[in-house]
């Protein structure tokens, strides 16, 4: 308990997660999206994805973001953590296959929201990130290098069929933003923002 800000989503804390009906994703900065139906923990995975009514899907951040998308053909919602290992490899793409294979349905529908997240004017990263993602996501600024996490994460999103007017993107900045949330880069926390997305029902 700890290690989770007093004002973490909705007052969740792992002990309380199966009374308040939550899933948790491991989050090992991977790809892997898994389709939940029930409350608990889902080891190896970084993203989740389901129908069920009452359901929250939980991700926790400190400087990356999470995507959580919203599909009004299937109703599915989808939560993912994505961070510069998640965006290289390709998380948002495999989420959106999953969606696809499941229901069939099509990514122009998706509505899509990303939460804050370190932005390029504090993600300062080593030159072998030009390796990893396009010169236009990377900025030279006094002789060092910063990311734009919050762009690949659109550009991606763009390149699978979302439709931009559907997109929102948070301009905060989890480093150096005038509302105080956690951040890994700035001091190293434990603790986390938990991103939560739900498909509502009749609450019982």
């Amino acid at each position: 308990m700890q290690n989770e800000p007093p004002h973490a989503g909705k007052g969740f804390f792992p002990e309380t997660v199966e009374e308040n009906r939550s899933v948790l994703a491991q989050q090992i900065h991977g790809s892997e999206v898994v389709y939940a139906t029930t409350p608990g923990t889902i080891s190896n995975c970084d993203g989740l994805f389901s129908r069920e009514e009452n359901l929250n899907l939980v991700i926790r951040t400190a400087d990356c973001a999470a995507v959580m998308l919203y599909d009004p053909e299937s109703s599915a919602i989808t939560n993912l953590h994505v961070g510069w290992r998640g965006a290289h490899a390709a998380i948002i793409h495999s989420a959106i296959e999953a969606l696809k294979k499941k229901y069939g349905t099509h990514s122009r529908y998706y509505r899509v929201a990303v939460g804050p997240a370190i932005h390029s004017c504090c993600y300062n990263v080593g030159r072998e990130f030009h390796d990893y993602f396009d010169k236009s996501f990377l900025l030279p600024r006094n002789g060092q290098l910063f990311f734009n996490l919050p762009a690949v994460i659109k550009r991606q999103l763009l390149s699978e069929g979302v439709v931009l007017e559907n997109i929102e993107i948070s301009d905060q900045c989890t480093r150096c933003s005038g509302r105080v949330f956690p951040s890994y880069r700035r001091n190293k926390t434990r603790q986390r923002v938990w991103n939560i997305i739900e498909k509502e029902g009749d609450h019982k």
